[in-house]
């Protein structure tokens, strides 16, 4: 290889293009058959997997795997101008890379997608790659990004020990002397949830984070919202430096092209079986899983069940089903709270997990609360003008309504406008209080 060349410098210019991001990000999988001719938990397992393998990259997925590959073309641009220097580094006591890196912090519902993301920003940066530099030196490798799960590690000794799998003494200059010879271009950070249940366990995580800002490397972080509002309780110093950088994942709106793509792919794994609509009833669905992707799946593969007696269908009756069963309980209750603190504009007591205390930019993702919020005033608008209304002005009211169907020009009679009793008064302000 001519020392004129720079491999570094062309290895991610054919990913700086967003459609074919998307093209290298996009799993369609093999349609399942005869899925009633296996044993139940053996078709539920294979119809789980292939649920979980499909992946639609939606508009914002593309934009913030663009932003990712971004970030590690341009540490490549910057870090290895040509071979001479690079060479140079190799043998330098100070390894020529930043002294301190700024992290990315994706956060987002849990179940939203987010470790779908991570495999489409490994799938998409592809393999690794060799260097040949001379005759005196073996290749090198071009390392592809670096995933480490942070799991139930408890130190930042444990942490650097699984970033360099090493147990040198000094792991922090290994772990910057690796990622430069091996030119690691990412590094990400999953689960640090699972860090550690300790008393210490804020304190724990935000030293695990910080020590992989000294490795000089881009990376990023992934935060569920319950890790977010822990480390937004820190000192404003490591505030400043963890989250200075945020990324938030948020549920694609009900009518956008991206959601009913998503059911689309769902639909493509088992075609045979699944007959709900993506687009008609993409509102629907969207309203029994907040937008998660996790729950959509859950709930499919739980109507599955429902229906494998009698070799049914998963339509919408059987989503509905699903919906309203003891399994999915959990993530109705979820579902249920995600829709209606977003409709107030306010956290659900309890449920920090469920809640952003980021701001959010308004796009057409809020389309859906603002169509909501607009049904509910509507509601309650109605419901008070009928808890206001006597027995037999109800039932007028339906009568007129019930007419006004029929022909809208026949006129209805009113009934004569009595007193409310204080019993009338109680049970129609419990029928309103229902109603909400």
């Amino acid at each position: 290889m001519q020392n004129k060349i720079n491999p570094w410098a062309h290895r991610f210019a054919d990913l700086l293009n967003k459609e074919r991001i998307k093209e290298l990000a996009t799993v369609r999988v093999s349609p399942l058959e005869d899925l009633y001719s296996l044993p139940i938990e053996l078709a539920c397992a294979k119809l789980e997997s292939l649920l979980d393998q499909t992946f639609y990259p939606t508009n914002q997925c593309v934009d913030i795997l663009a932003r990712l590959i971004g970030a590690a073309d341009a540490h490549y641009r910057l870090t290895y101008s040509d071979i001479e220097n690079f060479l140079m580094g190799i043998y330098d006591e100070d390894v020529p890379l930043k002294q301190f890196e700024l992290p990315i912090c994706l956060t987002g519902l849990a179940g939203i997608g987010k470790t779908s993301l991570l495999k489409a920003f490994l799938r998409v940066m592809g393999c690794e790659q060799y260097i040949e530099l001379n005759q005196y030196h073996s290749p090198f490798v071009m390392a592809t990004p670096k995933l480490i799960t942070i799991g139930p590690r408890k130190s930042v000794n444990d942490l650097m020990k699984a970033l360099t799998n090493s147990d040198a003494k000094n792991l922090n200059y290994v772990a910057r002397f690796q990622s430069y010879r091996d030119s690691i271009p990412f590094i990400i950070a999953d689960e640090f949830q699972f860090a550690t249940s300790s008393s210490t366990a804020n304190t724990i995580i935000s030293q695990m984070l910080l020590s992989l800002c000294y490795v000089g490397v881009p990376w990023m972080f992934c935060a569920n919202f319950s890790l977010l509002n822990k480390l937004q309780r820190r000192p404003v110093e490591e505030v400043e430096r963890l989250l200075s950088n945020p990324i938030v994942l948020r549920p694609d709106s009900y009518n956008s092209e991206c959601w009913m793509n998503t059911l689309g792919f769902q639909k493509e794994v088992a075609p045979e079986i699944i007959k709900f609509d993506a687009e008609s009833d993409a509102k629907r669905i969207y309203i029994m899983t907040a937008g998660r992707k996790r729950a959509t799946r859950r709930l499919i593969c739980e109507a599955f069940r429902i229906v494998y007696p009698s070799k049914g269908l998963i339509d919408m009756s059987a989503l509905e089903r699903a919906y309203k069963s003891y399994e999915f309980s959990s993530y109705r209750k979820d579902s249920e709270i995600i829709l209606n603190q977003m409709i107030l504009n306010h956290p659900h007591k309890g449920r920090a997990d469920l809640w952003c205390s980021l701001p959010m930019p308004k796009d057409a993702a809020t389309q859906f609360f603002e169509d909501a919020r607009a049904h509910r005033n509507d509601l309650v608008a109605e419901m008070e003008l009928k808890s206001a209304l006597t027995g037999p002005e109800r039932k007028a009211a339906k009568e007129i309504q019930s007419t006004f169907k029929k022909n809208k020009n026949n006129v209805v009679p009113l009934g004569k406008n009595n007193k409310l009793n204080s019993q009338e008064l109680i049970n129609n302000a419990k029928k309103f209080r229902d109603s909400l």
